[in-house]
């Protein structure tokens, strides 16, 4: 025979059973979930994402939102997975096919204003582009480090030459560095126990 529960027992029950309060409780339509996986992939924000769907009366947070990216979920379905490696690359492709996202494309545009500048006489936009041009082959414009062979890392940027998001991308980059760097360190230092 089964026992009946106690009254504290089913308070608990009814308790968890119920949403909380001010909270809409909305399962997201897979056209929705599809839709944070893309823009996720396609480097949407975060919060940029939260506030169109808050918008549209999706009530959903940041922190849900994030576990569509599966760098942030390791759990997160392989459809969800596919879609979102699937536009990145894709995304990634467009990009490359536009001829101002090549190095090469960039370069020669520069030198064309350049001879135009030099045959109108305008010596300031001319030297401006040829600075332009040496900043573009010095890899001012990427987030490229030189090692050398001592192995200290040369961060060949100089900090009036960068954008402020040029300047964070580099920070958390460096961030990161150390972050790995400290972490090889613990697992060094750590005991081996079998």
């Amino acid at each position: 025979m089964a026992r009946k529960p106690k009254p504290s027992e089913q308070r608990a029950t009814r308790a968890r059973a119920r949403p909380k309060p001010g909270r809409n409780h909305y399962k997201l339509t897979d056209a929705q979930r599809a839709e944070i996986v893309t823009r996720l992939a396609l480097y949407d924000s975060v919060g940029d994402i939260t506030a169109e769907l808050n918008a549209q009366g999706v009530d959903i947070t940041r922190q849900a939102v994030s576990q569509y990216n599966p760098d942030n979920n390791i759990r997160l379905a392989q459809q969800w997975r596919e879609l979102f490696f699937k536009t990145r690359e894709q995304w990634a492709a467009e990009i490359m096919a536009e001829p101002i996202a090549q190095r090469a494309f960039r370069l020669r545009r520069l030198g064309k204003i350049h001879e135009a500048a030099m045959q109108r006489g305008a010596y300031v936009i001319a030297a401006s582009m040829l600075e332009q041009a040496a900043k573009e082959v010095g890899n001012v414009y990427s987030n490229v480090l030189k090692t050398q062979a001592s192995g200290k890392v040369d961060h060949t940027h100089k900090i009036e030459e960068v954008t402020p998001e040029e300047r964070r991308n580099m920070l958390s980059d460096r961030l990161k560095e150390a972050m790995e760097a400290a972490r090889n360190k613990a697992q060094k230092a750590a005991p081996t126990t079998h």
